[in-house]
């Protein structure tokens, strides 16, 4: 039975704590503990009311030992105390002078979760909050919780009641099963809805990005890049009409999707400008499994050191030239292709850089293959294909470039490219990129994973240095 009060029972999930007594020792720190969270409670929605059996007077007082225990207060606590003088809830709570609890209770007056505690170990608020976040999932959202779950850290799991057939409209965010020795797949995980950051829904997952580029570093133009993209992705869930990826400054002229026999042209895309993302429609439902996203795109080279940007220079005559190389790192991937721009969703690229014939192109891995295209005006450079990484450490460069380079005692190939006329200036980097390579080496007994490190001096570039795998460890401003 739960106390009927109209300080407690409103429109509100209420969160109840008992105390033994005013003047104890531990009650005294939850309430100075509680008073801090008072903001969390009421974005939940959550009422907070304490119980304890001595008088308002007493209360009152009590209130300026709380205050004075919690330097950061205001002095104004933020909760009201019930007066129980005659002990009539603290027994229908089953508290006495040994024991404190908490009660959580619904909108509908109903107790949703009952704790007793000793009196003389204080509770963890944030474990209060923690329960209910779990209660509110599950009752709104058909959710259910782990062991040790904490909103925003871990993923939540699907009630059994929800099925295969309903999860995908339910949780536009994915469903993913967890696989298990039974076979059997009651449990299904998806993130948890009420996150605030802009993650796409892990039912899409990205595998390897097959893309070519046309870097344009014409002085007289506008910069405008094209692109084009094979994503080689799997679907996880049926009934899929929509994929969602990152794109920033974008725009994509055509997509489609194949998988197998079955092939289909995209027939709309819708740009959030805030969220820095695009929906790419389809006339019908994604087949569950491995497919091919296809895109044409093109993008802008912008003046902002972030994502497939310019940077000027001067060559050896003394004119004013452009180069372009990138800054993916955190989110600006997502200016250079569709993707998807998150750290946890790795991915193997082959990238291949359609230039000018005179420019150097770099990317992380070494060139597999190089052609001068009909004309002898502009040359393809493929590269080999990345480890699988996350695609803020993609990178790429084109530009007219000096270059020294040296091996290191394991075999490693080091670079340093810098503008026309100043490879002098690298010579110190080299030596120290180099030996440093094989005091790592040595030091840790794992060799460098990759053929080659090349480090390049960008004229223009906001994060000092980056790390970068493979290509471009290290930028270095001149």
């Amino acid at each position: 039975m739960v106390p009927q009060h109209t300080c407690i029972f409103t429109n509100h999930q209420a969160v109840i704590f008992a105390v033994p007594s005013d003047y104890h020792a531990v009650a005294t720190t939850e309430l100075a503990a509680l008073a801090k969270f008072a903001d969390d409670f009421a974005k939940r929605n959550v009422k907070v009311v304490i119980v304890s059996g001595d008088s308002v007077q007493t209360h009152q007082e009590w209130l300026k030992d709380v205050a004075a225990y919690d330097e950061d207060s205001a002095g104004n606590f933020p909760y009201p105390i019930l007066a129980d003088e005659q002990r009539a809830v603290a027994k229908q709570l089953h508290v006495t002078e040994a024991t404190g609890a908490v009660l959580v209770v619904g909108a509908d007056r109903k107790l949703k979760l009952s704790m007793l505690y000793p009196a003389d170990t204080g509770r963890n608020i944030e474990e209060v909050l923690r329960v209910v976040d779990s209660l509110q999932l599950t009752s709104s959202k058909r959710l259910a919780t782990p062991a040790n779950w904490r909103s925003g850290v871990h993923h939540c799991l699907l009630c059994s009641d929800v099925s295969q057939d309903d999860s995908g409209k339910l949780f536009p965010l994915g469903v993913k099963g967890v696989d298990l020795p039974s076979g059997k797949t009651y449990m299904r995980k998806t993130p948890d809805p009420r996150v605030q950051r802009v993650l796409l829904p892990s039912w899409f997952v990205p595998e390897e990005y097959d893309m070519i580029l046309h870097p344009n570093v014409d002085p007289d133009s506008t910069f405008r890049f094209e692109g084009s993209q094979s994503l080689h992705c799997t679907i996880q869930i049926p009934h899929q009409r929509k994929i969602t990826l990152h794109s920033r400054e974008l725009s994509i002229l055509t997509a489609s999707y194949e998988s197998g026999e079955f092939s289909v042209e995209a027939t709309g895309f819708e740009y959030d400008v805030e969220e820095n993302t695009v929906v790419i429609s389809f006339p019908k439902s994604l087949p569950v499994g491995k497919g091919v996203l296809k895109t044409d795109f093109i993008g802008t080279h912008n003046n902002q050191m972030a994502g497939f940007y310019r940077s000027g220079y001067t060559d050896a005559e003394k004119r004013q030239k452009v180069m372009v190389s990138t800054q993916f790192e955190a989110l600006d991937a997502r200016r250079c292709f569709p993707c998807v721009d998150e750290p946890q969703a790795k991915a193997v690229f082959k990238a291949t850089l359609v230039v000018d014939a005179h420019l150097t192109a770099l990317s992380n891995m070494p060139e597999a293959e190089l052609t001068v295209l009909p004309g002898g005006k502009k040359k393809k450079v493929v590269f080999l294909p990345s480890p699988k990484m996350s695609t803020y450490l993609l990178a790429f460069a084109v530009g007219e470039f000096d270059f020294l380079q040296q091996l290191t005692k394991h075999g490693v190939l080091v670079r340093v490219f810098t503008p026309p006329t100043k490879s002098a200036q690298g010579k110190f980097a080299l030596d120290v990129a180099c030996k440093s390579l094989d005091l790592y080496d040595d030091f840790f007994g794992v060799p460098y994973p990759l053929p080659k490190l090349d480090m390049i001096a960008i004229p223009e570039f906001a994060m000092g240095y980056v790390s970068i795998c493979s290509s471009l460890d290290r930028r270095i401003i001149h």
